[in-house]
């Protein structure tokens, strides 16, 4: 998961780079005007490399994202499987209890003398 998990973030910083070297050619050559605009810029510049970075990610991660699927269901298949190993162990004492307070109640109760 993490592999997956960073594969995603280098596809959009690869991306958010993609986009703002070409947008750094359209940009204002004035330094004072810029500083103005550039939280606007990067803000654009954000969300188009996020967007594009989702739909590239469809195709360039498939085979980790189907990994990392197969090993959180692996992990919840295990997991729901030891649960209902513990229940059927918990049932299983919970028969057994039963049992001696059935047997213990047909001799009847102790007495004390």
């Amino acid at each position: 998961m993490l592999k997956y998990s960073l594969a995603r973030i280098g596809l959009f910083v690869a991306c958010f780079l993609v986009v703002w070297a070409v947008w750094l050619r359209g940009l204002e050559p004035d330094p004072g005007r810029l500083m103005k605009t550039l939280p606007d810029q990067v803000l654009i510049a954000m969300v188009i490399a996020a967007v594009s970075s989702m739909v590239l990610s469809i195709w360039l991660l498939r085979g980790l994202r189907a990994a990392a699927s197969d090993r959180i269901n692996a992990r919840v298949t295990h997991s729901l499987q030891e649960r209902a190993a513990r229940r059927h162990e918990i049932g299983e004492d919970e028969a057994a209890e039963d049992a001696e307070d059935a047997a213990g109640s047909s001799t009847g109760p102790a007495r004390r003398d």
